[in-house]
Formats: structure tokens, C-alpha cells, sequence
């Protein structure tokens, strides 16, 4: 009886060592034909039942990312702008050691007409996804950081942007930026459907530079169809109230459409 079992055994183990092999020789065929990536992203979705599960998955190139309703592709203020991002494969931040400014937020770089440009916009938008929406699917992106210390000048509740002068930078910095006398701007942080607000600053309150200030939002009043979560970061130079480049402030040598912050 006792050499009856260890046989059976034997044989099951063996009938399961060809099912796995079979298994595996199945899974290496599928992901020669359709990819690696894809082939575990099937499996997931096969294992966890997902709809939708594939965190490999990035735009195509040029990917019209904006031809929905989430950008108000419909509104007249965004007639004629380029509503492609060219360069989706995200790129490294090189960042200088020690910035000027503590980075703000995470997420990709906006367009390029979303980007700074001293006449049309003065600051950079940074949003949460490639596709415009918060983190699961909401109204609500990531959180938002004091890029200095200094005290809150001005709060805008329609658009939900703050102005914060910063406290006079080292002149150390002088030899990366242009002046050490800023203010900085943080926009949209709120709730475009509700208006709720992602933040609790008052004009008046002490800000310190890395503290946690609020989160990246889909509120504006300026095109309230703009439903993608972002954040808008701007600096400005405080004597002339002229808005300067921020990627110097940030430690950056440029900021390109897609580029991972």
C-alpha cells in the first residue's frame, strides 16, 4: 500500500509539472506575438477580472490628448492651440543639486501652448495624467507643495490660486536666476463641479518652503470647460511684477511637453 501511494504521488507530481510546462510554453507563445507588456497585462486582467488594467500602457506618439470634453475642446479660448503633446516618452528631470525653489508637485508637463511663454502663459502646467484626469478618475490630483517660504499676498477663491511672496532667496542664487526677490502663484486647486477647495490658506498665513499647501485641481474660472487636473505654477519677479521663466527656479535647465515631474 505504502509503495502504492508513493507512486500515485510520483504521478501526480508528474502530470503537474506537464501542465505548468504547458502553461508556461503557452504564455512564452502569446508574448511573442503580442509582447511581454501585453501578455501580463492580459493576465491581470484575466486573474483579477479587471476591465481595464495595463500599467505599461503610454500614449502614442503626437496622442491627441486633449480632443475631449475634459479640455473643453469646444471653448473658444482654446481655438488654434497646438492640443498635442509631441513627446510622450517621459523624460528625466536633471535636476541642479540644492534649486533655487522647492519642486511643487508631480505628474507631466502640459502641451506646449500649456507651457511658459512670457506673453500668453506666464507659468507652467503640470497635470496629473497624460490624459487629463485626477488620480482615479477624479477631481483631485496630486498634492501640492510650498515652493519657498513666505507669506500668502492673495487668495483668487474662483480660480483658487494663491499668491505667495517668498521670503528675499540667497543672492547665492543670483548666478542661476535673475533676481532673488520673487513671488510665486499656485492655481486651480479645487473642485471645478462643486467648487470645493483643495487648500485652507488665508492671505496672511506663513507658508514654509516643502510644506504640504494643498492639491492639483480641475477649477477655473478663466476657461471653466478645462476640466483637465493640474496644477499652474508660475513665478514672478516682485519689483516689476513681470513673470519669469520658472524652470531656472526649479533647478531645470528647460521644461518640454510630457517631462515627468
Amino acid at each position: 500500500m505504502k509503495n502504492f501511494l508513493l507512486e500515485l504521488t510520483k504521478n501526480i507530481a508528474g502530470y503537474l509539472g506537464i501542465m505548468v510546462l504547458g502553461i508556461l510554453l503557452v504564455v512564452i507563445s502569446f508574448s511573442s506575438a503580442v509582447g511581454f507588456q501585453d501578455t501580463i497585462t492580459a493576465l491581470f486582467k484575466g486573474v483579477n477580472n479587471f476591465e481595464e488594467v495595463n500599467v505599461f500602457k503610454r500614449p502614442e506618439k503626437s496622442e491627441q490628448i486633449l480632443g475631449s470634453a475634459i479640455l473643453g475642446a469646444n471653448d473658444e479660448s482654446y481655438e488654434g492651440l497646438d492640443l498635442t503633446i509631441e513627446q510622450i516618452k517621459p523624460v528625466e528631470l536633471t535636476v541642479e543639486e540644492n534649486p533655487t525653489l522647492f519642486i511643487p508637485t508631480v505628474g507631466f508637463a502640459g502641451p506646449q501652448d500649456f507651457l511658459y511663454d512670457p506673453f500668453n502663459h506666464p507659468g507652467v502646467d503640470i497635470w496629473s495624467s497624460l490624459d487629463g484626469t485626477g488620480l482615479n478618475g477624479t477631481s483631485r490630483g496630486y498634492p501640492v507643495f510650498s515652493a519657498c517660504s513666505g507669506k500668502v499676498h492673495r487668495v483668487f477663491a474662483p480660480n483658487q490660486e494663491i499668491e505667495v511672496i517668498c521670503d528675499t532667496l540667497d543672492e547665492a542664487y543670483l548666478s542661476r536666476v535673475p533676481t532673488v526677490e520673487i513671488k510665486v502663484l499656485y492655481s486651480h486647486l479645487g473642485n471645478g463641479i462643486t467648487s470645493e477647495a483643495y487648500h485652507n490658506l488665508r492671505r496672511g498665513d506663513r507658508v514654509e518652503k516643502s510644506e504640504l499647501i494643498g492639491y492639483q485641481g480641475n477649477i477655473s474660472s478663466f476657461a471653466p470647460r478645462n476640466k483637465v487636473v493640474h496644477l499652474h505654477f508660475g513665478v514672478y519677479d516682485l519689483s516689476t511684477l513681470e513673470p519669469l521663466d520658472p524652470a531656472p527656479y526649479l533647478g531645470l535647465k528647460s521644461i518640454v511637453p510630457g517631462q515627468v515631474f
